[in-house]
C-alpha cells in the first residue's frame, strides 16, 4: 500500500498546477487498489472510506500507508522485488532529497518565463 500511495503523490508532485481536489486523488487511489486492499481500508474506516469526509479519507490513507511501510520495515524484511531492494526511510529521505536537489538544479538552468501553467498529462499505474 505504502508504494502505491507514493507512486500516486510522486505523479501529483510532477505536476504541481494538476488542480484535483484530495476527494478525486482519495478516489482515483481507492479505484486503483485491489479488492484486498479495499477491505482493509473500509474495515480502517469502519465501513466505507466514501463516507468520510475528503480531509478523514487523505488522512486515513495516509496514515495506514505510513503504518504499512513502518511494520514492513520493523519485520526487517528486505526481499528484493522486481529488480529493487527495500530500503530504511532514512536512505529513502536521502535518494528523494538528492532527486529534488537535482531538479531544482535543473529548473534554475532551464527557467521559463510563462503567464499561465501548461497542462498536465498524467498516466498513473497503480
Amino acid at each position: 500500500m505504502y508504494e502505491a500511495w507514493e507512486r500516486l503523490k510522486d505523479v501529483l508532485r510532477l505536476c504541481p498546477h494538476h488542480g484535483l481536489q484530495k476527494w478525486m486523488v482519495v478516489q482515483t487511489f481507492y479505484n486503483g487498489v485491489t479488492q484486498p486492499m479495499r477491505s482493509m481500508i473500509g474495515a480502517a474506516a469502519g465501513g466505507t472510506l466514501m463516507s468520510k469526509t475528503e480531509e478523514k479519507a487523505y488522512n486515513l490513507i495516509e496514515e495506514m500507508a505510513l503504518n504499512n511501510y513502518q511494520w514492513s520495515s520493523e519485520c526487517g524484511q528486505s526481499k528484493r522485488v522486481g529488480g529493487k531492494y527495500d530500503i530504511d526511510a532514512l536512505t529513502l529521505l536521502i535518494i528523494k532529497m538528492d532527486a529534488m536537489t537535482q531538479k531544482i538544479d535543473k529548473l534554475n538552468v532551464n527557467v521559463v518565463n510563462s503567464c499561465a501553467p501548461s497542462p498536465c498529462v498524467i498516466d498513473v499505474v497503480l
